[in-house]
């Protein structure tokens, strides 16, 4: 919501979009992991579009791409080098990502930095572990979406695998 203010049209790229996908530089190390994103690019897509049409904002006023951060040399194919890059700090793969758009030629501007509150990993332990409390974790659009997967058991299964 912070990046929308300050643009009239909002690009959300979604990395990891192809996890299948050769050459993929690990600059995420444990977001390489499949329980670590279990959502394809579509549920992605409209798990954040539920959460904007919560907060209501327009259609009209954004778009999604795909975003290969973890291939730097096809970014360009994706999105322009004029598009501006928001992104927050909370830990250092932030810097890293920083720097990786950057050297591709991207501003880059950083929203806020501060530590994480809640993490993906408190919301992903809490869905396989049945705890309903992650429902308040997440905006209610996302906890719509989580639910209408099954993201639950999707991660009790990724985890089940040795």
């Amino acid at each position: 919501m912070e990046a929308k203010k300050r643009c009239d049209f909002l690009w959300i790229g979604i990395t990891r979009f192809d996890v299948a996908a050769p050459g993929i530089t690990r600059l995420g190390t444990h977001r390489d992991e499949p329980e670590n994103n279990p959502l394809t690019y579509y549920e992605r897509v409209k798990t954040i579009t539920m959460s904007l049409d919560d907060a209501g904002v327009a259609r009209n006023e954004y778009a999604f791409v795909p975003f290969p951060i973890e291939t730097p040399a096809s970014l360009k194919g994706f999105l322009p080098t004029t598009v501006r890059c928001f992104t927050t700090i909370c830990e250092d793969w932030n810097r890293k990502k920083i720097a990786v758009l950057e050297g591709a030629g991207y501003v880059v501007q950083v929203l806020w930095e501060r530590d994480k509150k809640i993490t993906g990993t408190d919301v992903r332990n809490l869905l396989a572990a049945g705890d309903e409390r992650w429902r308040d974790l997440v905006p209610p659009g996302t906890a719509r979406a989580l639910a209408e997967f099954d993201i639950a058991d999707r991660l009790r299964q990724l985890r089940a695998v040795p």
